[in-house]
């Protein structure tokens, strides 16, 4: 299970084509547990600074290497997709708005120096 974010402002035939091209990539890829567990990928939620896309799917290995090697090449054929599709993948962003009058500190006093 992994979750991907895309950034907020994406419209929502940005995010079906977002899930479609995750599906066409998990669905058919080697290593899944296809016949007991077929992959999901559902619009999960509006995350504070994403639009989170899950994905759940079973990968069929008992070797940690394996399945993080497996991992690398869907996360690089995602990263890919998205890339020529022009979907924008989301890092954590904290917008803050201010209200009321802004006030300046005044500048710093100047620095006296001890040379005797």
């Amino acid at each position: 299970m992994f979750r991907i974010g895309v950034v907020y402002g994406t419209p929502a035939d940005q995010m079906e084509l977002a899930i479609k091209l995750i599906h066409g990539i998990v669905d058919n890829f080697k290593g899944t547990d296809q016949p007991l567990h077929h992959p999901r990928v559902y619009f999960e939620e509006f995350a504070t600074s994403s639009l989170n896309i899950r994905v759940i799917m079973w990968l069929k290995t008992t070797s940690f290497e394996n399945e993080q090697n497996l991992q690398t090449e869907i996360n690089l054929a995602i990263l890919r997709e998205f890339d020529a599709n022009h979907l924008n993948i989301a890092f954590t962003t904290v917008t803050n708005h201010l209200t009321g009058s802004v006030q300046l500190l005044p500048p710093p006093a100047p620095l006296v120096s001890n040379t005797n």
